[in-house]
């Protein structure tokens, strides 16, 4: 019965996050548009480039890249992107890169239907004793279906806090002040961490590893926040 207990509160956890995440992901907007889609971003992305505006560029294919993981010309253009700037890479690991196999909306809704064929399952085999076998087999793929959804949320996870440097440069100080000693130099296009936050500043941490404060306004979250 505990066993039974923990197992729903596990199902419900996975739920509850994969919801969170999926919802944080493809809902937030910025502002000064009315929808939120991957191809929009990989045109404007495009643009930017054209335009010499690195920046902007990477900001909005990381964008588009969360609503279509997979898609090749997105990574591509991406890659371009930062090379023709000298920019380092995003720094993914293994397990980053392939659990973002498909969308977090796709992934979300597969999970929820895993759920409810886990749940169905483990309550249908009480009744149906014949079928338990099938049965059993139906609850654990609707757990992989649910677990394929939790992975893909820690994946996200990260994304949450990272920017892009929108400015041609910007310095990265010791204290959330312009007067204090610079740490080291960010370019545009490099992405970064935000790992706190004061007022007009962030403490960003760069791929390397290095952290300092910059100014508020020479980054965009890749997820920004909601207004």
């Amino acid at each position: 019965m505990r066993a039974r207990i923990l197992l729903h509160g596990a199902i419900l956890a996975m739920l509850v996050l994969g919801s969170g995440i999926a919802l944080a992901a493809t809902t937030s907007e910025p502002a000064a548009s009315g929808g939120y889609s991957s191809a929009l971003l990989y045109d404007q992305a495009n643009a930017d480039a054209r335009g010499g505006k690195p920046g902007l560029a990477v900001l909005n294919y990381e964008r588009a890249r969360l609503l279509a993981p997979r898609d090749a010309d997105i990574v591509a253009n991406l890659n371009a992107v930062r090379d023709l700037s000298g920019l380092p890479s995003s720094g993914e690991s293994w397990f980053e890169r392939h659990a973002k196999f498909a969308s977090a909306n796709t992934l979300f809704w597969l999970g929820c239907l895993g759920i409810l064929i886990a749940g169905t399952s483990e309550l249908a085999r009480r009744f149906y004793s014949a079928h338990r076998p099938g049965l059993r087999a139906a609850s654990f793929a609707g757990l992989a279906l649910a677990l394929a959804m939790l992975c893909n949320a820690i994946a996200l996870w990260p994304a949450m806090s990272e920017a892009v440097v929108i400015v041609p440069a910007t310095s990265a100080r010791l204290a959330p002040t312009s007067l204090s000693e610079p740490v080291t130099s960010l370019r545009e296009g490099e992405l970064v961490s935000i790992d706190a936050q004061r007022p007009g500043f962030v403490l960003v941490r760069t791929v390397k590893g290095l952290t300092g404060w910059i100014s508020r306004e020479d980054v965009a979250r890749v997820v920004p926040n909601s207004r």
